[in-house]
């Protein structure tokens, strides 16, 4: 074959699969011209061939683009691409083709950080693509959220606020709340506990919001604290209390007396 006459000399652009062009070189070579194979391997030659489609071909500076023909995952223009099926060049499982550039997802098969690069808040931890500390998956996983930080603090998904709050918190309207039944105590969402309910912590006691001072976990038990009487399932001031029922006796005492 006239090719194989003419070049004594080709130069691998990856010397990790030099042994798999020159075996597939000496199958052509066997091939067309028999046992004449008189091919020379040259690191240091200045032009770049690889084996393609039966055929020497020049390895252009950046690589095959997505969509091109291959045979090997290196002649792919990045490390986020391969040879899909010793065929064409595609991304890595894992990254999504976005108008002919390789995205980075969640679980992204990755070497370096840099492999990660268009999966923003991300890194590569044990050979995949995942978000950095105090980033969550988005339930897309093609993005990381940042995790809430405040109670109703802005948030897109769910797991922003579970992720700090616990699993009774939950993105709603935009801000992380806790769900219901639940109330924000000591940076978590905590389930309520009403008066006589068994408890383990005053923050466990609820008797409405921003009322927290007026009951406390005393003998296991959620009570009214000192000051405060209980009335149906809330703790109301005891000094209002005998105020207005002084009132009322002192209103029914000048009824009869008037009449």
């Amino acid at each position: 074959m006239d090719w194989l006459m003419k070049r004594n000399k080709i130069t691998v652009v990856d010397p990790n699969f030099e042994a798999r062009v020159l075996e597939q070189l000496c199958d052509i070579g066997e091939r067309e011209n028999g046992n004449n194979n008189d091919i020379f391997y040259d690191s240091e030659a200045d032009s770049d061939f690889v084996v393609a489609d039966g055929h020497l071909e020049t390895e252009s500076d950046t690589g095959k683009r997505i969509g091109e023909n291959c045979m090997f995952d290196e002649e792919c223009d990045s490390s986020v691409t391969y040879c899909r099926d010793r065929s064409i060049c595609d991304c890595k499982p894992g990254f999504r083709n976005q108008q002919s550039s390789c995205i980075a997802t969640i679980d992204s098969v990755c070497l370096t950080d840099s492999d990660c690069n268009t999966l923003s808040f991300s890194s590569c931890q044990d050979n995949f693509c995942m978000c950095r500390q105090d980033y969550v998956p988005s339930s897309s996983r093609q993005a990381c959220l940042p995790v809430a930080t405040g109670y109703k603090q802005q948030c897109e998904e769910n797991t922003q606020c579970s992720k700090t709050f616990g699993d009774s918190a939950y993105c709603y309207g935009g801000q992380c709340v806790c769900s219901k039944s639940y109330h924000f105590a000591d940076r978590k969402c905590i389930r309520n506990k009403d008066l006589d309910n068994e408890c383990n912590s005053s923050s466990e006691c609820y008797i409405g919001e921003n009322l927290g001072y007026r009951v406390s976990c005393q003998s296991n038990r959620c009570r009214c604290n000192e000051g405060y009487i209980r009335k149906d399932n809330t703790c109301i001031d005891s000094a209002t209390t005998s105020a207005l029922s002084f009132l009322l006796v002192a209103f029914h005492l000048l009824v009869v007396f008037l009449f």
